[in-house]
């Protein structure tokens, strides 16, 4: 549907104008009371699926201010979230971990489909859960980012991963690990560049599939040094 040069013929009014990226149009149309969640026959998208995927920010924002719904599902079971305007869609109540028809979050697209690591670090922030697999081929975000365009992506999930793993064994040695990843990550590598704290940072807030941090499983398992853990997360 997006990638022609021309307006397809089953684009809804309100569409059309936000394909046109016309604001004062869009505005007209809403004030008229064209249903701002009405959906074209061929795929099912909204007019807030145009704006996200266009990058037409101020009106995707204008779309959201007049009730569009941000987890409003397309006929194969996408959501703008899975396109672009991350932090906008998830401000406003999007859900980070939804999972399109086929079983594969925001997480799992951004992964292997975009350039911008940040989206990746947005989503994580947000709660996404870094180990979820997807409904078609059973992988995880990191194997995802095996594939994808930013080999920061597989570095940053790859610690995740293996902090998470040493947590599920209630073994000490991830106190030294933590140490280890956060000179790795703070005096810069080839992955990431120069020195980014809000890389390691993750670290404390990630989840895994059950909606759980470091320390959520560190407290229910009884990890031996709880306190010294929590001081070390404490500072990130």
């Amino acid at each position: 549907m997006f990638s022609g040069a021309t307006i397809n013929v089953e684009l809804t009014l309100l569409c059309a104008a936000v394909w046109d990226n016309n604001i004062r149009h869009v505005e007209y149309l809403l004030r008229a009371g064209h249903d701002v969640n009405e959906k074209m026959k061929l795929d099912g998208r909204t007019a807030l699926f145009v704006a996200v995927h266009f990058n037409h920010r101020h009106i995707a924002a204008l779309l959201i201010h007049h009730g569009a719904k941000v987890n409003e599902r397309d006929k194969e079971g996408m959501t703008p979230l899975h396109l672009e305007i991350v932090d906008l869609l998830l401000d406003n109540g999007a859900d980070v971990n939804f999972k399109s028809a086929t079983g594969f979050t925001a997480l799992h697209m951004a992964c292997r489909f975009h350039d911008d690591d940040s989206i990746v670090r947005k989503l994580l922030r947000h709660g996404a859960y870094y180990n979820v697999v997807d409904g078609k081929t059973g992988k995880t975000p990191l194997l995802h980012a095996g594939k994808g365009a930013r080999e920061v992506n597989t570095v940053l999930l790859y610690f995740i991963n293996e902090i998470f793993k040493l947590m599920a064994n209630n073994d000490t040695t991830i106190l030294d690990r933590l140490d280890e990843m956060k000179s790795l990550i703070l005096e810069g590598t080839k992955e990431f560049g120069p020195g980014d704290y809000n890389n390691f940072s993750l670290l404390k807030v990630a989840k895994n599939d059950a909606g759980e941090t470091i320390l959520d499983i560190a407290k229910k398992r009884g990890f031996p040094l709880l306190e010294e853990l929590e001081k070390k997360l404490a500072e990130l």
